[in-house]
């Protein structure tokens, strides 16, 4: 750091130790122990130069108390730097995953809850207007930052369709592992992740990152008394195979549904004064009540 910045810097980059931790846990001991880690004050934004991290953020917390320089860039030392995508068409392997890591940090630290907050804020950036993989072997780049946004919350869908964390954390470090310090493509990462959840992530991974779809669930409520019925369908462009998603009243009481073109219902004991409603905080999709 400039020498003027070293009592600043002695403060913010005590954020390091305890997001190494982090990753650790989710992604495995850290890619370039022998290089070892070091923060690098540059006068632009950050990059992820390995076990150099550029950082020039001039030592400003987010809205949830740290450093989005020093947590971004250095989760490309697993992604990036370590695990490296073949063709620049497929930088969504660098930055999806990158941008997903600043959510389990927010996890790991600060709860669930709060990771879901998190996640939720970055929806808002999406703009879904082009997939996320472009053509190959002409240096392609992603024209806006859905390989960041849209790529995070493709990641926290897949996440909730495996539905089972053990599982889900194993598989991301097992990949980590497998392809530490080495080139890989999107065909070999849904391949291996598949293999490791003992399901077929193909037709999701797909809808997300070669097209621009996003599933619409359309949905109605009917009073039953002390239960209320659910009936859902898919509506508009819709996913052709089994797409499980969750509905109920809130995180602690999701339930797994499995829309299809033709109309379904399901039946939910009330849960005092909240509505229900379909879980788009967990899935990528929409969700229109229509009754």
């Amino acid at each position: 750091m400039l020498k003027a910045n070293l009592e600043k810097a002695q403060k913010q980059f005590q954020q390091v130790k305890p997001m190494l931790a982090c990753y650790e846990k989710y992604f495995g001991k850290y890619p370039f122990w022998n290089d070892g880690y070091a923060l690098v004050e540059t006068p632009y934004w950050g990059m992820e130069h390995q076990s150099a991290v550029a950082y020039g953020n001039n030592y400003k917390n987010n809205a949830f108390g740290f450093d989005f320089i020093i947590i971004h860039e250095s989760g490309h030392e697993y992604f990036g730097n370590s695990l490296s995508c073949n063709d620049h068409a497929e930088m969504w392997i660098h930055e999806s995953f990158t941008t997903y890591m600043e959510t389990l940090y927010v996890e790991c630290l600060q709860g669930y809850e709060k990771s879901i907050e998190y996640i939720l804020g970055q929806r808002k950036l999406m703009k879904n207007k082009v997939p996320l993989i472009g053509p190959m072997g002409v240096n392609y780049s992603n024209p806006d930052s859905d390989i960041y946004f849209k790529g995070t919350w493709m990641l926290h869908t897949i996440r909730n369709i495996v539905n089972n964390d053990k599982i889900w954390f194993e598989a991301l470090k097992a990949l980590t592992e497998k392809y530490k310090r080495s080139n890989v493509t999107t065909e070999q990462i849904i391949s291996f992740l598949s293999s490791k959840t003992g399901l077929n992530l193909s037709p999701y991974f797909n809808l997300y990152l070669r097209t621009n779809i996003i599933p619409n669930v359309e949905y109605e409520l009917i009073d039953k008394g002390s239960e209320t019925e659910l009936r859902y369908r898919w509506t508009g462009e819709s996913p052709d195979f089994a797409f499980p998603i969750k509905a109920g009243y809130d995180l602690n009481s999701y339930e797994v549904i499995v829309p299809k073109k033709e109309w379904q219902s399901k039946t939910f004991k009330k849960d005092g004064a909240k509505e229900l409603k379909i879980a788009t905080e967990l899935f990528l999709v929409q969700a229109q009540k229509v009754r």
